[in-house]
């Protein structure tokens, strides 16, 4: 789950951070611009291993001519989660995953919309709420193979008074 699909080609991040490309990495795209090293241990993953809920960067990455992932991985955005409804669109995204063996939950906080968590450093429009992405993980972590769960992307330099962190709209409550 991420509000991008974290799958740039290194030299055109708009960044430069190595956050935008590691999705594209694992999954073997431009082996010809990393060090022979780490070139050779690519792929990591295969596409049908992969799954990116909540992405919202189509847009940005079809302006910048940088391919997207959708027609190589499934991609739900938070649209056609809403359509299809938050579990059940997770159970059936997840059932081929979880059926090719162990899986990880990767969960980056920007995947909410901003008026429900404003301190991630990339914000753009659109996004989950609490209450759905609580719905997506519920479902996730249910899912048999589930090794472990990664969340991330909350920034305490933006959120100085801590209100977004003492939020009560938090997962799991």
């Amino acid at each position: 789950m991420d509000g991008h699909e974290d799958a740039w080609d290194p030299h055109r991040s708009p960044t430069g951070e190595a956050a935008d490309s590691e999705l594209g990495l694992a999954l073997g795209h431009c082996p010809d611009d990393l060090p022979p090293a780490l070139a050779e241990l690519l792929p990591l993953l295969e596409p049908a291993d992969v799954a990116v809920l909540g992405a919202r960067d189509a847009a940005e990455l079809a302006a910048a001519g940088q391919p997207s992932l959708a027609d190589e991985v499934v991609m739900l955005p938070p649209d056609r989660l809403r359509a299809q409804g938050m579990e059940g669109a997770t159970a059936a995204v997840l059932e081929p995953v979880a059926a090719r063996g162990p899986w990880w939950l990767h969960v980056d906080l920007d995947v909410l919309a901003t008026d429900q968590l404003a301190a991630v450093d990339y914000q753009q429009d659109g996004g989950l709420s609490w209450v759905e992405l609580t719905a997506v993980v519920t479902t996730a972590l249910s899912t048999p193979g589930c090794q472990g769960w990664t969340l991330c992307i909350y920034n305490p330099d933006l959120d100085p008074d801590r209100s977004e962190a003492r939020n009560d709209r938090g997962l799991c409550r």
